[in-house]
This record gives structure tokens, C-alpha cells and sequence, in this order.
């Protein structure tokens, strides 16, 4: 029998970080697939075509392909080889057998990691899902076996919350049956997904598991980075390693990094929300430090809200007459247009005072270059005629004057001799 409907968890949806990547007519698209895997005899798998389903959900073939790009979903179309998915179950704090769900199979196969792990844990509820019930708890106490509601995840400790699902959708989980004892106010928790079974594994301490080497940390830990940033192309160097093995001599286990990664990816400052509108999701950001680390992790709990983009009063189209071209300039404080101004020139001032937060920019200094001194006229040479007419008037003025006896010297009168 189908089940009418399936639970949403809106902080599971929201927590989900390849989710947020998406764009908002793609999460729109991905309600639509749900809806049809949902309504399968193979519960969360749909066996078509990407055109068949782009069809079916009324959407183009390049949205679903963004989803595929983007990790939310799984599969390979007509052609291609769909990967296996394995789902390690997890109880009282240790880690069951991998189960695969889904083997490694020709296309076209597309499904939800999350309906498909649902489903299993519905059909398996019970004393099947409680492996090691001999085994005691921390504070020494024999667990009993029980079936979980289907609140709870059916099977997963409530302590336990899912920030990676390996780009699941979080909220398509199926909804319990009448009779289930199911709480309704699940549905509507706000809790924050940090913790997954990627992070978990890579404590390494199950019971009779041998703990992790360093590099088998360090590979984990990037692998997560790769997966909560998107950054599948990126390699571990040098650099990286130092940045794992340092936050890791800090004392903070694997868990906890990683929980710093999802912090660092769920903050919108870091994922472009900035005046540059750069994302700022390097490993050095995650973990480069002892308050980074701190800070992220608390991110990855309560992640902040991006601040509103500062609006400027811009009038709507005020470029397209000259009264609203008016009421603008005054707006932002350039006023009427000079005599001398073109209309392109005043609306280049208006514009200007917009850009700089609805004030004029400030004019420029002017400099004033120094006057440049005429260059002085050559004296126009003398004919011996001239200069004996000119030394005769002199000594007729003044009697006894002697004169230089180049040309050169003329003007260069001696006194007279006693």
C-alpha cells in the first residue's frame, strides 16, 4: 500500500549544504522528483530517462543535471553506470554493518539517499536494526531493544543528527503509519543537522575497530572539506596537510573539524554573502585557526543571518525623463543641471552620486601650474657707428669715463681718474 504522504524537516532542508548551493527553481524541481519517487513501488528509485522525468515533473533537462551536478541527486541516466550506495546503520553509539542499498547497476536510475535509507529503516524497525545488545552503554546499563518511532529516524539515536546525508535532500523522510505512536511536533523541530556518519567513522571508535592512522584522518577530513564546500576538483597538498595535522595537534578530534567545515560552509558571509561577493570556504578558513575553529563550530549549530543588502533611494527608471531625472538628482544631492551640462553629463553625475551611497563624490583638487616666465628678448647687435655715438653722449655727460675694450664690456663704465 502507498503511503499518502512523507514527513518534512524544514531545519533538515535548510542544514543541508549542497542544498543550499541550489538555486531556488531547482529546490522547486527537487519538491517535484520527491514527490515522484515518492509515489513508487521501489520507494525513493525512479528507473527513467532524465528526459522522461523532466517530463513527468515539468522542468528542463538542464535543472535536473544541475541537481546531479550539485550532489542532491543520485544516479546515472540511459548509458551510464550508477555507483552502489552503502548505508552504515548506526546505534548506541556504534557502527552496524554497511548495508548497500543500492548496487552498482546499469542506467538510467535515479533516487533519494534519503528515502531509500528511510525506507530501510522502516522495514527493518525493531530488534533487526539494535546490533551488539549485549554490549553496555557507557554508563554500564544493558540497552534494550525496541523499535523506534518513526520520529526518531527509526533506528538512528536521536543524539545523531545528519548535516552531510551525501547530498540528500533533508525532509524526505517517509511519514508514520497510523498506530506508529509518531509525534507530531517532529516535523517542525529547528534542529541544525551537524554530525554524520562520515564524521563519526572518522573517530574510529567502534567497538573492536582499530583507531585511525593520521593520514587516514587527514584523507577523511578532506574528503568532507571536498563535499560541504563543493570543491571536487581541489587536491590535498602540502599546504593542506600542515592545516589537518596542525588543527589536529590542537586537540580537537576529526568530528569536531568537520563540524567546523559545515560551520564554515553554512555562514553567508564565507559563502559570498560579502560586499566583494567572494566565498571564502579554504580549508586554511575552516581550520587555519583555534577561533575559527570555535567560531565555525558554533555555526554549524545556530549559523548566522546574512545582513540586507543596504538599497540606496533610487527612483525606478529616473533616466527616462527629465522630471524623475530631477527628483533623483535632488535625491542624492547633485540638484539641477548646469548650463553647460549635457543631459548624458548630469545623468554621469547622478549616477555617481548613487554609487557612492546617495551623495555626490568629492571633486577633485585641482592643481594650478606656475606661470611659465617669457624667455627674454636677444639684444639686437650694435655697428661700430652706433656704439661710438653712444660712448661720445656719454663722455659729453660725463667727462673722463673710460670704456672696456671689447664690445662686450660696453655697458661696464669705469670712474674717472683723479
Amino acid at each position: 500500500m502507498k503511503r499518502p504522504s512523507f514527513q518534512f524537516y524544514p531545519g533538515d532542508w535548510q542544514a543541508n549544504s549542497n542544498l543550499r548551493r541550489c538555486t531556488r527553481v531547482e529546490k522547486s524541481v527537487w519538491l517535484d522528483v520527491l514527490c515522484l519517487m515518492h509515489d513508487q513501488e521501489e520507494y525513493g528509485v525512479l528507473r527513467w530517462t532524465l528526459k522522461e522525468m523532466a517530463e513527468a515533473a515539468h522542468c528542463k533537462v538542464s535543472e535536473l543535471k544541475a541537481l546531479r551536478d550539485k550532489g542532491v541527486l543520485k544516479g546515472a541516466d540511459k548509458g551510464e553506470a550508477c555507483a552502489a550506495h552503502i548505508y552504515i546503520p548506526r546505534s548506541g553509539r556504534k557502527d552496524g554493518p554497511p548495508v548497500t542499498l543500492i548496487h552498482e547497476q546499469a542506467g538510467p536510475l535515479w533516487y533519494s539517499s534519503r528515502m531509500v535509507e528511510d525506507e530501510y529503516k522502516r522495514k527493518h524497525s525493531g530488534g533487526n536494526t539494535r546490533f551488539g545488545a549485549g554490549d553496555r552503554d557507557t554508563e554500564g546499563e544493558q540497552k534494550t531493544a525496541k523499535p523506534d518511532s518513526p520520529s526518531r529516524g527509526h533506528g538512528e539515536d536521536q543524539s545523531e543528527v545528519r548535516g552531510e546525508d551525501q547530498g540528500a535532500p533533508h525532509g524526505d523522510e517517509p511519514s508514520a503509519r497510523p498506530g506508529d505512536g509518531a509525534s507530531s511536533s517532529s516535523s517542525s523541530s529547528p534542529s541544525v543537522n551537524t554530525k554524520s556518519i562520515v564524521e563519526l567513522a572518522l573517530d574510529g571508535g567502534g567497538a573492536g575497530e582499530k583507531p585511525l592512522t593520521e593520514a587516514e584522518k587527514i584523507d577523511g577530513i578532506f574528503a568532507y572539506w571536498q563535499r560541504a564546500t563543493g570543491a571536487t576538483k581541489a587536491r590535498l597538498g602540502e599546504k593542506r596537510i600542515k592545516t589537518i595535522r596542525a588543527a589536529l595537534r590542537w586537540g580537537y578530534p576529526p568530528r569536531d573539524l568537520c563540524r567546523a567545515i559545515q560551520g564554515c560552509a553554512l555562514t553567508p558571509h564565507n559563502q559570498g554573502k560579502n560586499e566583494r561577493g567572494q566565498k571564502y570556504l579554504g580549508l586554511h578558513v575552516c581550520l587555519g585557526s583555534e577561533d575559527n575553529i570555535d567560531r565555525f563550530m558554533a555555526n554549524s549549530k545556530a549559523p548566522p543571518v546574512a545582513p540586507e543588502k543596504k538599497t540606496s533611494n533610487v527612483i525606478p527608471g529616473w533616466w527616462q525623463s527629465d522630471a524623475l531625472a530631477l527628483q533623483q538628482a535632488n535625491l542624492v544631492g547633485v540638484g539641477p543641471a548646469y548650463a553647460s551640462d549635457t543631459r548624458d553629463t548630469w545623468h554621469g553625475r547622478i549616477r555617481a552620486a548613487i554609487e557612492n551611497g546617495g551623495r555626490p563624490p568629492a571633486p577633485a583638487a585641482l592643481t594650478i601650474a606656475p606661470p611659465i616666465a617669457a624667455p627674454e628678448a636677444p639684444r639686437a647687435a650694435q655697428t661700430p657707428e652706433q656704439i661710438a655715438e653712444r660712448r661720445a653722449a656719454l663722455l659729453a655727460v660725463t667727462p673722463g669715463l673710460k670704456f672696456g675694450k671689447s664690445v662686450e664690456a660696453e655697458g661696464q663704465l669705469q670712474k674717472p681718474v683723479a
